[in-house]
C-alpha cells in the first residue's frame, strides 16, 4: 500500500494521506520510492481551491505533486533496465492526475527520469528543477553575459531567486523587485544584493528608480513571471535592443481566480 496525499474538495483541511494499492508500472513508466517530495505555490493554490475556471471542481478528489526524488524498484515493460535501484529526478512538468508525487510510493514517466547528482541530498534535488530549470531562460534565450543590467521580477520567488543566482554567477548587474520592506530584507539577506538594487515596487516609481540606478540607460534584460500591464511599465525601463522574457502571467490568473470565486 502506498500513502498517496489527495485533496478531497478544497482548503488544506481536506488534504489526507490516503492508502492506495498502486498498480505495476505499465509500458514507458517506472515506480519510485520516494526519499523527498514537495508541494509548490501553485499546488497549494489549487489545494485552497483558488483554481481557474473549468480547471477542477471542488467536490471531487484530486491526487498532487510534480516535484520528487526516489529510487526505481519496478520498471515497465518499455524501459531500459538500467534504471532499476537508480536514484533519480524525474523532471516535468507532466499531468499529476495521472503522476501525482506526493506520496511515498509513486508512478511516474521514465521519459522524465535524471540520475539525482551525487553532491545533491534529495531534498535539495526535487526542489531544483523548477526554479532553477525555469531560470536558466536568462542563459538559453537571454545569452546572459557580464555586461547585461539585468532586471529580476518578484524577486523572492523560488525562480526569482534562482534567476538572481544565475545572474550574478555571470558577473551581471542585478536588479530585482519586490512588494515590501520585509521581502526586501530577505533578499538581501538571501542573495547579498546592494540595498539599493532591490525595488520596492509598492513604494517607488519603477522607471525612476531604474533611470536612476543605470544613468538613464536601462536595462538590457527583464526576466517577469506577472506579465499583463505590467509589461508597459517594464518597456519602458528596457534599454534599446533589450529582451524581456515572459515566464508567468500572474497577473492574468489572479483576475481569473477572482472571477471564479
Amino acid at each position: 500500500m502506498a500513502r498517496i496525499a489527495r485533496v478531497h474538495g478544497s482548503g488544506l483541511s481536506n488534504l489526507k494521506l490516503d492508502q492506495l494499492v498502486l498498480p505495476d508500472p505499465k509500458n514507458n513508466d517506472v515506480k519510485l520510492k520516494v526519499l523527498s517530495t514537495t508541494i509548490t505555490g501553485d499546488q497549494l493554490n489549487f489545494i485552497n481551491g483558488r483554481r481557474l475556471p473549468g480547471e477542477a471542481n471542488h467536490h471531487d478528489v484530486y491526487p498532487l505533486g510534480y516535484e520528487a526524488t526516489g529510487i526505481v524498484t519496478e520498471i515497465g515493460p518499455d524501459v531500459d533496465p538500467k534504471w532499476l535501484n537508480q536514484a533519480v529526478t524525474p523532471i516535468g512538468p507532466y499531468d499529476f492526475n495521472r503522476y501525482p508525487s506526493l506520496g511515498d510510493e509513486i508512478i511516474v514517466p521514465a521519459d522524465r527520469l535524471v540520475l539525482t547528482p551525487s553532491n545533491l541530498s534529495p531534498e535539495q534535488a526535487t526542489i531544483l528543477w523548477v526554479p532553477y530549470l525555469t531560470a536558466y531562460a536568462l542563459k538559453y534565450l537571454g545569452h546572459i553575459s557580464a555586461t547585461d543590467r539585468v532586471l529580476i521580477v518578484a524577486g523572492t520567488s523560488s525562480v526569482g531567486l534562482a534567476a538572481i543566482q544565475i545572474a550574478q554567477a555571470t558577473g551581471a548587474q542585478v536588479f530585482a523587485t519586490t512588494r515590501s520592506r520585509e521581502k526586501a530584507q530577505q533578499l538581501k539577506d538571501i542573495t547579498g544584493l546592494p540595498e539599493e538594487h532591490i525595488i520596492i515596487s509598492s513604494e517607488v516609481n519603477l522607471l525612476d528608480q531604474i533611470n536612476s540606478l543605470t544613468a538613464g540607460q536601462g536595462v538590457s534584460l527583464i526576466f517577469d513571471p506577472i506579465g499583463g500591464d505590467t509589461i508597459t511599465d517594464l518597456a519602458e525601463v528596457a534599454a534599446p535592443q533589450a529582451m524581456i522574457i515572459e515566464y508567468g502571467l500572474l497577473m492574468v490568473l489572479r483576475r481569473r481566480y477572482q472571477l471564479a470565486n
